[in-house]
């Protein structure tokens, strides 16, 4: 059984859903978290095939508690540029009309996967995949990799110090040096747009 954690699901029309479609949704362990709670019923929807999962309406972050999160189109459930800061969903061609400020309940990675699954670092998670419009670099630095075991790493590079700033940044530089510290290497940029990084 392979175990994919997608942090950032939105409506799951995406990538990590293609892939788990291609094993015909079998021998898979699906883990989805999406802070809007207007998503969570089209992630079940989509994910109707997939036996083996958890959805959990919570927002993965730097802390446990609650965060405000800026959501774009948010009773449609496809916010997909919900953020913590309002200027990244401005930078997206939204405006004041379509933009709802929401206070959500907020965990570390750690607090989710070790205090509420249960998961230590014996539970191999075989895929991560972060998308969280400009956190993910932030939520890669809070995770003590010594309590989980996480074999590939997919996360946004695209907005790592603000919207469209890349992977030219000091907080990119950071991350990569916090990975390679915790026995990843760098394997791939994909579409100019997501690192991954696999354990050796």
């Amino acid at each position: 059984m392979k175990t994919i954690l997608q942090i950032g699901t939105c409506d799951a029309q995406d990538h990590v859903y293609d892939i788990i479609k291609q094993n015909n949704f079998e021998n898979i362990f699906g883990i989805f978290v999406e802070p809007n709670i207007h998503s969570i019923p089209l992630i079940k929807e989509r994910y109707n095939l997939l036996k083996n999962k958890i959805i959990s309406n919570i927002a993965i972050t730097t802390y446990d508690g609650i965060i405000p999160i800026y959501f774009s189109d948010y009773t449609s459930g496809n916010s997909q540029h919900a953020c913590i800061n309002i200027s990244h969903v401005y930078q997206h061609g939204n405006n004041a009309d379509n933009i709802t400020k929401v206070d959500v309940n907020c965990l570390t990675l750690n607090t989710y996967l070790n205090k509420i699954l249960c998961f230590d670092e014996k539970t191999i998670i075989d895929n991560l995949y972060i998308d969280t419009e400009g956190h993910d670099c932030d939520i890669i630095l809070n995770i003590d990799f010594k309590k989980l075991n996480v074999r590939e790493i997919y996360f946004e590079i695209a907005h790592t110090e603000g919207a469209f700033t890349g992977k030219n940044t000091e907080k990119f530089k950071k991350t990569d040096n916090y990975l390679t510290n915790n026995g990843f290497s760098f394997k791939e940029i994909i579409n100019n747009d997501s690192a991954v990084y696999i354990k050796n």
